[in-house]
């Protein structure tokens, strides 16, 4: 297919740049992802021979943003082999795409690179892919360039990279979403203006540095500890797994809700084998009985493919078990359940997961886990009556039947 083109203005500063360490800064849907792949494109065409390095803070988001908006632009016949094993594709000219998640920068050991495109940069904890990175830019005759395109989030180290820390070789531009609302459903932008608030729509929309670590995300005086809950209200169970016993918890949420009000009742939250998991998951099922609906977060790919579908055949079979395809960042699906909770509407029953519990929503989106969050996000979101309505949102099962 062929791409028409027509750049923004500030999509035109960023490329007209000849910086050596160019960084395109922008709200959500700003047009960033865009402007990185087309410049990729371009050194690649321009380049026969050019080894290019594209990174992004993790595997799904190099498959289903940053490596899709580059095949979009990429023509069809210009890409002779695609090899995901070794997460290569090589085009006719003798140039290469070599692709690798920043969660694992030792994957960006020993390689050659004349280009990199680093995409939603800000989401990397650490600068260790960046520095490895650009620490291979060593290919000869090539312009050994790199570009970040990303969303801020938060005053991190990539805000003293290019802000602190800047040389002459830095270049930043800075842009809003609504600077691409031409690329935008009419009512996009004004949509979202009215949701987000305060530092978070500095960030989000307007694409600012900000700290917004404790600034009002989640406040714990939202939250009203109670010692009981209306037995009539409607209840889900849901579960955001961690991939490893490492690292990420896995959490169950159990959330009630009546007239609109809120109840957390309790949170499951371990680190543990699979086989523990799937223990816990079924315990839980049975004591909050069949009344309560369960749901899990389908992680892109048939490895969510089969986890949901060996949760639903074995453990557990027969019970109102759906998936969730969640869609949109976990900040932007955190929102909702942030306005209810500051309205007074969210309350938690007293236990002894509420102290850790808050700890992590006070300090999201910058704290070091925020399963708890992701979970709480979910359940609530499986208990909005618009998002029901999406009937491409969730897979239900009933014992071995997929409905």
């Amino acid at each position: 297919m062929n791409i028409i083109y027509t750049p923004n203005p500030k999509q035109v500063i960023f490329q007209e740049s000849q910086a050596k360490y160019r960084a395109f800064i922008g709200g959500i849907r700003s047009g960033k992802t865009f402007a990185g792949a087309w410049e990729t494109f371009l050194a690649l065409v321009n380049h026969p021979g050019l080894r290019v390095l594209v990174i992004s803070p993790t595997y799904p988001i190099l498959m289903e943003s940053t490596l899709l908006t580059l095949d979009l632009i990429i023509p069809e016949h210009l890409i002779i082999d695609k090899n995901e094993q070794k997460h290569k594709w090589k085009l006719s000219n003798g140039s290469e795409i070599l692709y690798r998640s920043a969660d694992d920068p030792d994957s960006i050991r020993g390689m050659e690179a004349g280009w990199l495109w680093a995409d939603e940069l800000a989401k990397a904890r650490t600068d260790e892919a960046w520095k490895r990175g650009i620490g291979r830019l060593s290919q000869k005759n090539m312009p050994c360039r790199a570009i970040v395109t990303t969303t801020p989030k938060g005053m991190t180290w990539l805000y003293d990279e290019f802000i602190v820390n800047a040389t002459p070789d830095h270049f930043v531009v800075f842009s809003s979403t609504a600077e691409n609302a031409a690329n935008l459903p009419p009512d996009y932008v004004s949509t979202l203006e009215k949701q987000y608030g305060g530092a978070f729509y500095q960030q989000e929309l307007m694409g600012q540095f900000v700290d917004i670590a404790g600034s009002g995300f989640f406040k714990r005086e939202w939250f009203e500890i109670v010692d009981d809950y209306p037995r009539n209200a409607r209840k889900v169970r849901y579960w955001d797994l961690a991939a490893t016993p490492e690292g990420d918890y896995s959490v169950g949420a159990l959330l009630a809700e009546i007239q609109g009000v809120f109840y957390v009742i309790d949170i499951a939250r371990t680190r543990a084998t699979p086989g523990e998991i799937e223990r816990l998951v079924r315990q839980c099922a049975e004591m909050d009985g069949p009344s309560t609906k369960i749901y899990m977060e389908q992680e892109p790919g048939s490895s969510g493919i089969n986890t949901i579908d060996h949760y639903a055949r074995e453990v557990l079979k027969g019970m109102d078990f759906r998936a969730d395809r969640v869609t949109g960042n976990k900040v932007i699906r955190a929102g909702p359940v942030s306005a209810a909770a500051q309205a007074g509407n969210v309350k938690l029953m007293r236990a002894a997961w509420v102290q850790a519990f808050l700890d992590e929503l006070l300090l999201f989106p910058n704290g070091a886990h925020d399963d708890q969050v992701d979970a709480l996000s979910g359940a609530f979101s499986t208990l909005n009556e618009k998002s029901q309505r999406d009937p491409e949102r969730f897979i239900t099962y009933s014992g071995r039947m997929r409905k």
